[in-house]
């Protein structure tokens, strides 16, 4: 790898982890709250049967996804092929980075509330707070979305253009020309 591809991927890894605050502030605020119950051991789910741990998952998979498709369509966008591999790389390891972010950055508006009522509730009080994820395979979605994506939007257009062959290229910009 060249000075160049090794620049082009830390700029797409430095641009990835960008979105991982805000991705995780977003987690934060459309994620379900749980209830807990203080025990001298800690505190434990009111409820464990509770859809909010699934459904905080699910939200943390749409918007990795969602930034990943992001992240994966910019890096296209910024040179097309050029640096492919670096960018991908770049994307793969900054992917993995920002999805560790966010879900730490994801905890942290709760997190200092629910340490102050457990310190000063008795046991057995109820506190609503945050949830952590339950299936750590969501933080791959953000990674696979980006690297996917990229690759997606670097290879379909040429070869649909191969798929056409040079005749159809030839009479589409006739066409072009004569509008």
């Amino acid at each position: 790898m060249s000075r160049r591809d090794l620049v082009a991927g830390a700029v797409v890894l430095g641009g990835v982890m960008l979105l991982a605050g805000p991705a995780g502030l977003v987690w934060a605020a459309v994620a379900p709250r749980a209830d807990f119950v203080l025990t001298p051991g800690g505190a434990e789910l009111a409820d464990p049967g509770t859809r909010a741990l699934v459904l905080a998952d699910r939200w943390f998979a749409v918007i990795s996804a969602a930034a990943g498709l992001l992240c994966g369509a910019a890096a296209h966008v910024a040179g097309g092929r050029r640096y492919g591999l670096a960018k991908a790389a770049g994307l793969a390891a900054g992917g993995v980075l920002a999805g560790l972010l966010a879900w730490r950055v994801g905890q942290l508006p709760d997190l200092a509330e629910f340490r102050q009522a457990a310190r000063t509730l008795p046991d057995g009080a109820r506190v609503r707070a945050f949830l952590t994820l339950t299936a750590p395979g969501v933080l791959a979605v953000w990674p696979l979305v980006a690297v996917g994506s990229f690759g997606v939007l670097a290879t379909v257009p040429g070869r649909l253009r191969r798929l056409r062959g040079p005749h159809e290229d030839a009479e589409a910009s006739t066409r072009q020309g004569d509008g």
